[in-house]
């Protein structure tokens, strides 16, 4: 496959798409000897490098194993890993930074932010589920589920 060209088109702010014009050779004669094809592939969000370097290293934590800690850890579920994965993703959208991860003793994953005097805890559990915690100068202000929560999460860290 050889690229011909490649155009970026704005789509929203801050948003991309890509669209490719390739030449394919294809051996199938509802197509002919040779094709061209144009690919528009949807745009990717710009993530900032430090959600790229929690993303890698959350992806890390895929080459685990059980035992990991010596305390009979189970292995970090791949589940939890992808949930947390997402979790980056959406607060990197609002400049949100994790300040923590790792993975927990029962193969969940575990993330924390830090505003000031504001600390929030969200588990990412091997069964796609979540807990989150929110604290303000030690004192749990609320908790409950992520997706549940998300407005109050982000007002909360302002």
């Amino acid at each position: 496959m050889t690229a011909l060209s490649e155009t970026l088109l704005p789509i929203e702010k801050e948003k991309t798409s890509s669209i490719f014009m390739d030449n394919y050779e294809v051996d199938t004669p509802s197509f002919g000897e040779s094709s061209n094809f144009i690919i528009l592939i949807p745009h990717t969000p710009f993530l900032s490098f430090g959600a790229k370097k929690t993303i890698s290293k959350l992806q890390s934590f895929k080459e685990i194993t059980s035992n990991w800690d010596s305390y009979g850890a189970s292995k970090p579920s791949e589940k939890a890993i992808n949930s947390a994965i997402s979790f980056v993703k959406q607060l990197d959208k609002f400049n949100v930074r994790v300040y923590f991860t790792a993975p927990g003793q029962n193969g969940e994953i575990v993330t924390e932010l830090k505003n000031n005097q504001k600390e929030v805890e969200v588990y990412f559990n091997p069964d796609g589920s979540n807990e989150l915690y929110c604290y303000k100068k030690n004192d749990c202000v609320f908790e409950g589920k992520l997706t549940a929560n998300w407005d109050k999460l982000i007002d909360f860290l302002k």
